[in-house]
C-alpha cells in the first residue's frame, strides 16, 4: 500500500499535487466522458482533419490521453495526501457516470466509436480509484465518504458492473474488485445500513451471484483477514 507521496520518486504525481492540478485531472476525465456521451461525430471529423489524422487515428489518440490521465490519477490516489485533498464528490460522481454509461444499453452505439478496453478502460480504473479511497477510510471521515457513495448510488453501480465484467477480466482486476467490496463491508456505516445502498431484493441476488462467481474463489484461497468482513457480510445475507 502506498505511503506518503514524499517518500516515493514519482515526479509527475508530485507536480500534479504541488501545483494544485489534481482536480483539473478529474475535470479532464469528466469532460472526455461527457464528450463520448454526446453526438459529436461531426466535431470529431473536423478535429481529426485539423490534426491531420483520420477519425480512427484521432480516437486512438484521445483514448491514449484518457488512459494516461487516468493512470496519473490512480498513482496520485495511492498517497494519503492526495486522498485527503481530492474533491471527493467530484471523483465519486465521475466514477458513477462511468459505471452508468457502461451499464446503459442505449450507449452501445457509442461504445463502437469509443470501444471499451477492460485492461485500460476507466471502468476498471474507477474500481481502483474507489478502492484506493477505501484503503484510507480510517484516516478520512467514513460517514462523509459513505454518504457521498450513497448520494451517487456508487455501490449499486459497482455490483452490477462487477457482475457484467466478472467473466471477462484478468485476475488482478478480480482481486481489486474483491478487495474493494471487502473494505466496503468493513465500514460500519455500510454494514449497518445495507438496505440504503442495496434497496431491492434483486440487488441482493446480484450480490449473491457475485459471491459464487467472483468473491468466493478469491477469499476461499486466502487466509488473509482482509476478507473476513466480506465473508461475514455474505453469511448474514443467507
Amino acid at each position: 500500500m502506498g505511503g506518503s507521496l514524499w517518500d516515493r520518486d514519482e515526479l509527475a504525481v508530485r507536480y500534479v499535487l504541488e501545483e494544485g492540478k489534481l482536480n483539473v485531472v478529474i475535470c479532464l476525465l469528466i469532460e472526455f466522458k461527457s464528450f463520448t456521451l454526446s453526438d459529436n461525430l461531426e466535431v470529431m471529423q473536423k478535429t481529426a482533419v485539423q490534426a491531420h489524422m483520420t477519425v480512427d487515428q484521432w480516437i486512438r489518440r484521445v483514448q491514449l490521453m484518457e488512459r494516461h490521465v487516468g493512470l496519473i490519477l490512480q498513482c496520485s490516489l495511492n498517497s494519503i495526501e492526495t486522498v485527503q485533498t481530492v474533491d471527493m464528490p467530484q471523483l465519486v460522481h465521475y466514477c458513477a457516470a462511468v459505471f452508468s454509461h457502461f451499464l446503459n444499453p442505449s450507449h452501445n452505439a457509442k461504445r463502437v466509436i469509443f470501444p471499451v478496453s477492460f485492461v485500460h478502460g476507466q471502468e476498471i480504473r474507477c474500481i481502483n480509484y474507489l478502492l484506493l479511497v477505501l484503503r484510507r477510510i480510517e484516516q478520512l471521515n467514513e460517514d462523509r465518504i459513505l454518504q457521498i457513495f450513497l448520494d451517487n448510488t456508487i455501490v449499486l453501480y459497482s455490483i452490477y458492473l462487477m457482475a457484467a465484467i466478472a467473466d471477462s477480466v484478468e485476475e488482478d482486476v478480480k482481486l481489486s474488485c474483491v478487495e474493494y467490496f471487502a473494505r466496503l463491508c468493513d465500514c460500519e456505516e455500510f454494514s449497518e445500513h445495507t438496505s440504503l445502498y442495496l434497496p431491492n431484493a434483486s440487488d441482493i441476488e446480484v450480490l449473491k451471484g457475485l459471491d459464487e462467481k467472483l468473491f468466493a474463489p478469491v477469499y476461499t484461497a486466502s487466509v488473509s483477514s482482509l476478507y473476513f468482513p466480506l465473508k461475514d457480510f455474505l453469511r448474514k445475507l443467507q
